[in-house]
């Protein structure tokens, strides 16, 4: 996923954390404020979510902070829209694709033809 499609707060997590535990963050706790303590216990739950050195370096950051996490809803649909696209074009099938992703065949399908609606417009005309 490009960091550039989310919101400041989530690429200041990911900033702290390393992308991938800021979007476990983003996963388990966006929308709601996350108490993160100063010294982290070793057997706290952001330890078994994230793995020790994620959520140390997410005590030295926020530690004893409440920060936002973002929900970051049009950047994770928009990285699924692109996932669900690749994995057709890489040939899985749009009933697998609407069954994995929650959603229909036909949205798949609708998905696929605007990316290459998308790509035809990008595309110079052959004469001009």
């Amino acid at each position: 996923m490009d960091t550039d499609l989310l919101p400041d707060g989530a690429r200041e997590l990911a900033d702290a954390v390393g992308l991938p535990a800021a979007l476990t963050l983003i996963e388990h706790y966006g929308g709601t404020r996350l108490y993160v303590p100063q010294s982290m216990p070793a057997d706290h739950e952001l330890v078994r979510l994230l793995g020790e050195e994620a959520a140390q370096a997410l005590s030295d950051r926020f530690g004893g902070d409440n920060p936002d996490i973002p929900r970051c809803y049009r950047a994770m649909q928009g990285a699924l829209y692109r996932d669900i696209v690749r994995a057709y074009a890489n040939g899985a099938s749009a009933r697998d694709l609407a069954r994995q992703n929650r959603c229909t065949e036909r949205w798949v399908y609708y998905l696929v033809a605007r990316h290459r609606a998308e790509q035809d417009s990008r595309q110079a005309p052959l004469f001009s």
